[in-house]
């Protein structure tokens, strides 16, 4: 993998970290964490859709709708489901520490994908390696979010 593509994926856990104090703000200011999220869901749409016309890429067609399967819909549920919980707690638990949890449980549940071929992920069976980086990755969160 290239350094381009590290760098952009670190670039792009900024982006969540920012995201979630904008829209912690957003629902600051609303009074309701729904409203926050419905804001940056529009706003998202609006960019997808500018990108879309921008460089004229064609729109998939739905004839391949029924050829997704059931979990390929998750997405959209799972990621409003933890924009609500990161809405809710940015304040609470502060940048770092709701980054440090929303981290390890992204890891650990990705070790636990790969390692059983969940949600069309490849096999990647889980090793001392893996195990070994859970482990740090929890006790980093331990110092982030000092239990």
């Amino acid at each position: 993998m290239s350094f381009l593509a590290y760098v952009s994926a670190s670039l792009a856990g900024v982006a969540i970290a920012c995201q979630t104090g904008s829209n912690s703000e957003l629902k600051q200011k609303l009074g309701e964490p729904t409203c926050a999220l419905l804001i940056n869901y529009v706003v998202a749409i609006a960019f997808v859709v500018l990108s879309l016309v921008i460089t004229r890429q064609p729109i998939a067609g739905m004839q391949h709708a029924s050829q997704v399967p059931w979990w390929g819909w998750l997405g959209g549920l799972l990621g409003a489901a933890s924009g609500i919980v990161a809405i809710v707690l940015a304040k609470q638990l502060g940048a770092g520490a709701l980054a440090a949890f929303a981290l390890a449980g992204q890891l650990i549940g990705s070790v636990v994908l790969d390692h059983f071929g969940w949600l069309g992920f490849e096999l990647h069976s889980i090793n001392l390696p893996r195990v070994a980086g859970c482990c740090l990755m929890i006790a980093g969160l331990a110092l982030i979010s000092r239990f």
